[in-house]
């Protein structure tokens, strides 16, 4: 009878294994898979990945930029050019699995205004010394007295480059030392922000690559957005298209509240006319 029963045990759990294991082996691996809208991306644009995973719950996103997502089918724009390796992990009950795709992010323009900073070849602060040595075509000059700060604002526009530069100084005489606290930029000038905005893009497209404005303008002749915190304003006389670039050193709370210098700049950026270049 002990005999019988040390058989039937041994049947027992020799038939429980076959279920375990029969269950184990009929659950389907995850298998990661995702495709994307194309492998190659301009700069700015966005780009979607669409998962094709089998068998999974949940998944985790590397973009390859430093930026992750649980999504399940997540859309990201790369703000710099390079290869990008994007990693997928989709994750089942049990198990996981990994699948990677190289994404190349190119740049369709060459940027030429930098916010905050300045232009190819000039930043904000050079002497006016620099940047007549650079550019010698003929000018448009401009001097006006600033009451309120006991200055005089010095403009010097390039016109056949689409160039000005702006000067704060004591004397009504721009001296060779005196810095460059603003930069304009209209046509014929052809280079683009590190956004992507240059003359003719439109407004529409600032506010989707900078955000909405810090401050909207609406003048009689004129629109503007003012980003004071990247140090870059956009202006359209006519049919909602950027017509004029300035570039300046970011205004902030911190350097309103500790530069002096910057201070008094903005509030001359703000009260001066826009159109520097004539009617434009």
């Amino acid at each position: 009878m002990k005999k019988k029963n040390t058989i039937f045990g041994i049947s027992l759990l020799t038939f429980l294994t076959l279920i375990v294991f029969n269950s184990c082996e009929d659950k389907d691996p995850v298998r990661a898979s995702f495709t994307t809208s194309s492998t190659e991306v301009n700069r700015g644009d966005s780009i979607h990945f669409s998962n094709r995973s089998e068998n999974a719950t949940h998944y985790q996103w590397d973009l390859g930029d430093g930026t992750t997502s649980a999504l399940q089918d997540p859309s990201h724009v790369y703000d710099v050019a390079g290869s990008y390796k994007v990693i997928l992990i989709s994750f089942g009950t049990e198990d996981s699995d990994t699948a990677s795709l190289t994404i190349n992010v190119i740049q369709t323009y060459e940027v030429t205004v930098f916010e905050g900073i300045g232009i190819e070849g000039v930043d904000l602060f050079d002497t006016w010394a620099d940047i007549k040595a650079i550019y010698t075509s003929d000018t448009i000059y401009r001097r006006s007295y600033l009451e309120h700060h006991e200055l005089f604002s010095h403009f010097i526009g390039f016109y056949q480059e689409g160039l000005g530069f702006n000067f704060a100084s004591e004397d009504t005489i721009l001296d060779d030392d005196e810095q460059a606290w603003l930069i304009t930029v209209v046509l014929p000038y052809e280079g683009a922000t590190d956004a992507g905005i240059r003359s003719g893009s439109t407004m529409a497209k600032v506010k989707v690559k900078y955000g909405e404005p810090e401050q909207v303008i609406e003048g009689e002749e004129y629109y503007a957005y003012w980003y004071d915190s990247k140090g870059v304003d956009f202006y359209s006389f006519e049919e909602d298209l950027v017509d004029r670039i300035d570039v300046y050193f970011p205004i902030t709370a911190s350097t309103k509240s500790s530069d002096h210098h910057v201070s008094i700049f903005n509030q001359m950026r703000k009260g001066r006319s826009p159109f520097l270049f004539g009617n434009q």
